[in-house]
């Protein structure tokens, strides 16, 4: 185990405070599908693998020719450091506000699972938990059900890594199917950075 030797206790517990400070941060941050750290450390012990095995070759970079230069960069990078910690900080609460929806959803029988508020519109859920509006049951679990069936089968197609020209390739919408999962499902495949992605549709 990790924690049978002092090191590798003293590693365990810096680690834990890192995830303690950083929690709010998950794999794809502006997704608040996905849990956060806080919630599932487990990606935070891949990176740290991943830094064993392959560790950063510091000596490679070279130092920026102009002091000046690497000073206004610097301070650019500083501000949109403290930017990007709001935010994300910010999609962290809204992540845990909608699973304490959730939550109340599970006790009260209106899904099934958790993970099940992330398939419905903004609009549907605060028709059932605000306003008290009541659907047939069996109706919001089929909804709920046919989106999770063409959120996996999206998920299966392959996306191209290039695209040229202005008709990029799209996935085929489902009646009533969410922004998020459109969205999410187009994206799966692509390995670039996205820069936001939207939970509920409109």
């Amino acid at each position: 185990m990790l924690a049978d030797t002092p090191e590798n206790q003293d590693l365990l517990t810096q680690v834990n405070q890192l995830i303690t400070t950083y929690g709010y941060l998950s794999p794809v941050a502006t997704d608040i599908a996905i849990p956060t750290w806080q919630e599932d450390p487990t990606p935070v012990w891949e990176l740290l693998a991943q830094l064993v095995v392959h560790p950063p070759d510091f000596q490679s970079q070279s130092p920026s020719r102009s002091s000046y230069r690497r000073s206004s960069a610097q301070a650019r990078l500083d501000l949109k450091g403290k930017v990007n910690t709001l935010y994300n900080r910010l999609l962290a609460e809204l992540r845990w506000s909608f699973l304490s929806l959730e939550e109340q959803g599970l006790q009260q029988g209106w899904w099934q699972q958790k993970g099940d508020i992330f398939f419905l519109t903004l609009e549907e859920i605060r028709d059932r938990l605000v306003y008290g509006e009541e659907p047939h049951l069996s109706q919001l679990e089929q909804l709920i059900l046919r989106r999770r069936q063409q959120f996996q089968q999206d998920r299966s197609e392959a996306v191209p890594y290039l695209v040229f020209g202005n008709d990029p390739p799209s996935i085929r919408p489902s009646p009533g199917l969410s922004c998020y999962q459109l969205y999410n499902a187009s994206l799966a495949s692509v390995p670039v950075a996205v820069s936001l992605r939207l939970p509920f549709g409109s």
